[in-house]
């Protein structure tokens, strides 16, 4: 059985961001996680990260509510702080993706693993 991992997209990130500075949105879990911290030590060194209290986020989107996200504040914040490249490091902010990038514009790039995924699936069972 093949299998497809999903990790925050800091080596993209860090590579993609002229400012050398990116925000990650993501859990509390995933941002303690030696998984997380072994990306930023290996891939973003000279980066600047910013990880943004997204707490409350995938419990709000659980629940339906996905309009409640405070995403306009937070992306606005990060924006302000000079972050080029924001990256959506939970599976379950994929429904954040569009409203992002209507707030972000031409500002900063999005980065969410939902179609690097699915070309990584089409690869394997193609």
């Amino acid at each position: 059985m093949k299998f497809v991992g999903i990790e925050p997209m800091v080596k993209p990130a860090a590579a993609m961001s002229k400012a050398h500075h990116i925000a990650v949105f993501a859990t509390p879990a995933t941002l303690s996680s030696a998984r997380y911290n072994e990306l930023k030590e290996t891939w973003a060194k000279n980066t600047i990260i910013d990880e943004p209290d997204c707490s409350s986020w995938a419990g709000l989107i659980e629940a339906g509510k996905k309009d409640d996200v405070p995403l306009e504040e937070t992306l606005e914040t990060e924006l302000q702080k000079g972050a080029d490249v924001i990256v959506l490091a939970c599976t379950h902010y994929h429904w954040l993706k569009d409203r992002a990038e209507k707030i972000a514009g031409s500002r900063a790039t999005i980065l969410e693993p939902s179609d690097a995924i699915s070309r990584r699936i089409a690869s394997i069972v193609g």
